[in-house]
Formats: structure tokens, sequence, C-alpha cells
């Protein structure tokens, strides 16, 4: 079973960073209107920063989330590679006036400071990010995909589709690459927003082979179905 990977390896020359899902994104798309304040067009290197993300195995249109509508071309099992521009001081998502390639192809401006390019679903190579601003600027860092990270039961079963009681205990049995032990992996539900729904990360936790997540992680009124309604989320996830 394959889930999204939700963690981003950042590389250039003589760096090695971990890079944040486009997470935020759809949790800023409340509102078009919130979107247009937060968000203002600049050339000013020295007063944006940037995060570039790798994402693979983009999830089924069918979850209909915010994200999807926003970036067209969204392939199911795909991988997306891009920019998102931020305020360095305060908070504010940036406009960067220029372009962003993505191995010497332009990726598309969606708004909200994001900069985005979907790949075809076998192409997991390493891709050279570059940027160019307006006043001459340009840089560039090489992003690679993260080990992919498989789910091999939810609370003991391992069948196509679990059910989640959010008034008990998550267990999640996971196989992934070594190499991740050092990092962090995030771990989210659909939740409900103004306008919608979309992922939101609940967890962000050490992996490992059996991890066991409190049932007050996903108590939040922000998740769909959790609070204290005594619901239960239908998750449905893919097998490979």
């Amino acid at each position: 079973m394959r889930t999204p990977s939700l963690i981003f390896p950042l590389k250039s020359v003589r760096l090695l960073a971990i890079c944040i899902l486009f997470s935020f994104h759809s949790n800023a798309q409340i509102s078009k209107l919130v979107g247009g304040v937060l968000t203002k067009k600049s050339d000013d290197v020295k007063n944006m920063s940037v995060t570039f993300g790798y994402t693979t195995n983009l999830y089924s249109l069918e979850a209909k989330t915010l994200t999807q509508n926003a970036i067209k071309g969204w392939k199911e099992g795909a991988s997306m590679v891009g920019a998102v521009f931020t305020k360095r001081d305060g908070i504010g998502l940036i406009e960067m006036d220029g372009k962003v390639f993505v191995d010497g192809i332009e990726a598309e401006y969606i708004g909200l400071g994001s900069f985005i390019l979907i790949l075809e679903n076998d192409d997991l190579k390493p891709k050279t990010i570059r940027v160019e601003v307006s006043n001459g600027v340009s840089y560039e860092v090489v992003v690679e995909p993260a080990p992919e990270v498989k789910i091999k039961s939810i609370n003991s079963s391992s069948s196509g589709t679990a059910i989640i009681d959010l008034s008990s205990d998550l267990n999640l049995e996971l196989d992934f690459d070594k190499s991740l032990h050092d990092l962090n992996v995030a771990l989210g539900l659909i939740t409900g927003v103004p306008g919608g729904k979309d992922f939101s990360a609940f967890c962000i936790a050490k992996p490992k082979e059996k991890l066991q997540i409190p049932y007050q992680a996903v108590t939040s009124k922000q998740i769909s179905a959790g609070g204290i309604s005594g619901k239960t989320n239908l998750i449905k996830f893919k097998k490979g």
C-alpha cells in the first residue's frame, strides 16, 4: 500500500535540508480574498524565503481537495515539484516577480506564492529547480524524492479499507527505508475547512515499524468528524 510522501529532502551542492510539504497551501486557501491580502508581488530576494518541494504519489482525484482544485493537471500517482515563496519576516506569501523552471521546463504560478510542475507518473529522478527573478538574480537547487513509506496495516488490518475510530489510539505498521530513521514523517487526514476540505497533518513523528498515535492527536475540531462527535473517518488507501 503506497501513501503520498510527506517529507521532502532538499539537496543543493553543499546543503542537505528537509523541506515541508505544501500543506499550508491548502490551509491558506480559506478564501481567494484572504489569499489576495496575504500575497504581495516582489523581486526583493532579501525579504523573501523559499521552500522547495518534491511530492510523490499524488493521491486520487476522488478526494476532491482544495489543493487539487488549485493545481491544474493533477494526476493520481504522479509527482509534483515546485517552490513556495513567503515573507522572510512576519506572515505573508510572496508572488515572486519572475519565473521558476524545473529541468528547464517552466513551472506554473498557481497563486499564493506557489510555482508547481506536475511530472509523469514514472519520473522520480532528481530535479534541478532554477529561480529567475525579474531583477536579474537567479539561483538553483537540486531536489530529490524522499524514500517511499508503505503502510502495511492500520489497527492490525491490512485489507483495502480501514475504519479509524477517532476515540481510540491509532496503530500503524510501516515499511520504510532505513535512511528515514533520522527524518520525520507527517501523518494527515482530510479535514473540513471553510470553502471545502483538504489534508491536514495531525502528527509529526520519527518513523517506526510500529507507530502508535494517541487518539488525542485527532480530537481537534479542525479534523472532520473529530472532537466529541464520536463519529469515525473512513480512509481508503491504495494497494501497491
